[in-house]
Formats: C-alpha cells, sequence, structure tokens
C-alpha cells in the first residue's frame, strides 16, 4: 500500500474488501441459529452475489426487508451488518459513498467484534488512499487558483481516470469546466446546464455532498 499509485490501491482496497472481509461476515452471518431469520438471509445473499461485477447494493440493502430485519436481530454494538453493507460499496469501488459512515460507525461499535477488527483494516487502507487522492485535487485546486483551468481540468480527469467514484474530483472538474467556459465567453454565468449534469454524477458518489 505505501509503494503502490492510486488506482494499484484502489484495486487493491476493493479485492480485500471482496476477497477477505465479505467472505468472513458473511460465514458468520449464516452461521446464526434459525431464529435470526433476517441476518442468515443476508449473508446467505452476501455469499451467494459476485462482487466482481458491479452490483446494486442499495437495492440488495435499503430495499431488502432481510436487511433491515437483520440490523434489529443483532445485539447492541455489534456492527456485522452495517459493516457488510460498507465493504460492499467497498467491493463495488464506491468509496466516497462509505467515508460518512466510517466518521460515525465507532460511536456505536463494540470495540472487541470481528466487524470492528475488519473495520480498522479498512480505514488504515483507506488512510493511505485518500492522502493520495486528496494531495492530487489539492494540485488540481492550486492550477485552478492560478487560473490554469485547462491544467487543472487534466490533473482530474487523470484522478477519475484511476478512481472515477471522487465526488470531490467530479465536482472540482466542473467547476474548472465551467469557469474555463465563462473565461472564453462561451457559457453565461447563470446558466446551469452543465451542473445539473455534473450533480447527478457528483451525488451518486457521495450523497452527503448535498449538505456541503
Amino acid at each position: 500500500m505505501k509503494s503502490a499509485n492510486l488506482s494499484e490501491r484502489y484495486e487493491h482496497i476493493q479485492a480485500w474488501a471482496r476477497d477477505f472481509a465479505l467472505p468472513i461476515l458473511a460465514a458468520y452471518e449464516v452461521s446464526v441459529d434459525d431464529k435470526y431469520a433476517g441476518v442468515k438471509s443476508f449473508g446467505k445473499l452476501v455469499q451467494n452475489t459476485d462482487f466482481t461485477q458491479k452490483q446494486d447494493v442499495i437495492q440488495m440493502t435499503e430495499y431488502n426487508s432481510d436487511y433491515w430485519r437483520a440490523l434489529v436481530e443483532m445485539s447492541p454494538g455489534n456492527q456485522l451488518i452495517p459493516v457488510t453493507k460498507i465493504m460492499m460499496h467497498i467491493a463495488n469501488g464506491e468509496f466516497d459513498y462509505v467515508n460518512p459512515y466510517l466518521k460515525i460507525i465507532h460511536a456505536f461499535s463494540d470495540e472487541n467484534t470481528i466487524p470492528t477488527y475488519l473495520l480498522q483494516e479498512l480505514e488504515w487502507r483507506m488512510a493511505y488512499f485518500n492522502d493520495d487522492l486528496n494531495s492530487k485535487i489539492l494540485k488540481g485546486i492550486e492550477y485552478n487558483d492560478n487560473s490554469q483551468y485547462e491544467l487543472a481540468i487534466n490533473q482530474y480527469n487523470e484522478i477519475l481516470q484511476e478512481y472515477p467514484n471522487s465526488a470531490w474530483a467530479n465536482y472540482e472538474l466542473y467547476l474548472s469546466t465551467y469557469l474555463s467556459t465563462i473565461e472564453k465567453d462561451t457559457t453565461k454565468i447563470l446558466d446551469r446546464t452543465d451542473w445539473d449534469q455534473a450533480r447527478i454524477i457528483i451525488y451518486t458518489c457521495n450523497p452527503c455532498m448535498k449538505w456541503m
């Protein structure tokens, strides 16, 4: 992780969640007593899903009654089900989507559990990734602040080739592109057309950006 580039870190973290974390979590879920039907059913779903392919994690969790039943079947502090959801998003490459979860989940977690251990394993990996990602985005912002819009746009496009699900990079790409067109007098200041397109991508990467 220390020597890897951004795309290699991205692929490593996805593979770790898919091939290590999710099988462990699902094994615990399917091994519970039959009276915990939600946990068992959700675990079977995870076990039988091919996370080498893009999955609709929202449909598998938030629109799945077994997921909600599994949540209430767990003892307080055991974040087995929420951590499984986090790892499903990570396996999908949706790192930005889980960042808000990671900021609050420890406040409600029993530290002496397998899910918490896996969260800690995820977090140190994500720290390397985010430090690299943020430094690259800040370089683009420096270009933007100096009105070097084409350099900024190229910087963000390079980032998004390595990690397409960055809400921040997608936002900065929109901003630099917008400012470039204003400078070239090819767009009106109050024209929201590009924003209406960009925000769909940005909010898909991280819905919490709506509140920022």
